[in-house]
């Protein structure tokens, strides 16, 4: 049993340290959706958990730990934390790019990442709109909801505020239909700001 556990540890540290640099870095505003409405995320952080348990079963075999003189890697638990946060990084080391799949490890990559990474990717997005869609039944007027989002930009950094301002209108410009206009405004401010800022800004309307 005493064996088992350091694989329980870098298993739960390389699943969740994946989860959360894929969540943190491209969906920072809309992870909740995710964390609820996606099962591929629970699917790549699992793989990348396993992998790290190979990872580290192979580490143990070839002694690699062994060489390593420095009393706290040394530690067996700080090794497993080690390799769980180290795992994701590993893997993607390519020594040469190839057309279509790099070669390296990364290679090992791309049996499962690009097709659960679109589906995160479509699962947030099927997620986000079903959310949207519910809210801008309230607020049908796209003057209305334009003059809430500027209502509710952080005045911390009005330069900030400006830009996006002013981005959302220039991608609304290549809209013509105002209802689609008002999706695409509402999903702006949500990944921008959050979910908190939105509810605020919208709440539900009977």
């Amino acid at each position: 049993m005493p064996d088992i556990l350091p694989l329980v540890v870098v298993f739960f540290v390389g699943a969740v340290f994946s989860g959360y640099e894929l969540l943190s870095t491209t969906y920072p505003m809309t992870c909740y959706f995710i964390l609820r409405n996606s099962r591929s995320i629970y699917a790549y952080s699992i793989i990348y958990g396993i992998i790290s348990i190979i990872f580290m079963e192979g580490i143990d075999y070839f002694g690699i730990f062994k060489c390593v003189v420095t009393p706290v890697l040394s530690n067996v638990w700080v090794q497993a934390v080690f390799v769980g946060i180290s795992t994701k990084a590993f893997l993607h080391i390519r020594f040469f790019n190839a057309d279509p799949v790099p070669i390296g490890f990364e290679t090992i990559v791309y049996l499962f990442e690009p097709m659960l990474l679109k589906q995160i990717s479509l699962d947030d997005y099927n997620a986000v709109e079903e959310y949207i869609l519910k809210t801008s039944e309230g607020y049908p007027n796209l003057a209305e909801v334009l003059s809430i989002i500027e209502r509710h930009l952080p005045s911390t950094d009005r330069d900030l505020s400006t830009a996006f301002l002013q981005d959302m209108k220039t991608e609304l410009d290549g809209y013509i239909d105002d209802d689609k206009k008002i999706l695409v405004a509402m999903e702006k401010y949500l990944r921008e700001y959050g979910s908190n800022s939105f509810q605020r800004a919208f709440p539900p309307r009977n």
